[in-house]
């Protein structure tokens, strides 16, 4: 799944990067549980994700970014960065819901 992070400019890049995924995920209304499911870890990993107790592997970090439906860059972004965009993000998650209704 990851590593635990064992220098400082890790630690810090952990902890900014759980924040972010942890920020995407409860824009999308996402449980951690169903986020583990569609990644394929588990939720214990979601969790040590999310508080910089890990660093997800490349894969695994693609896996979330396309899960959460947000370019990866917004994932490292720190999290307050978030409230600039949630308003997109809350729209677009609207636009396709709204959608897959119409189907």
């Amino acid at each position: 799944m990851g590593t635990r992070p064992n220098d400082e400019h890790t630690k810090v890049f952990a902890y900014y990067l759980g924040r972010g995924i942890k920020a995407a995920r409860k824009l999308r209304g996402m449980k951690a549980s169903t986020l583990a499911v569609d990644v394929g870890i588990t939720e214990q990993s979601v969790s040590n994700i999310e508080t910089g107790k890990a660093v997800p592997s490349l894969k695994t970090l693609l896996d979330i970014a396309r899960h959460l439906n947000v370019p990866l860059w917004q994932l490292i972004r720190p999290a307050e960065k978030f409230a600039a965009i949630a308003d997109t993000m809350s729209v677009d998650a609207q636009r396709r819901k709204t959608e897959d209704e119409g189907d």
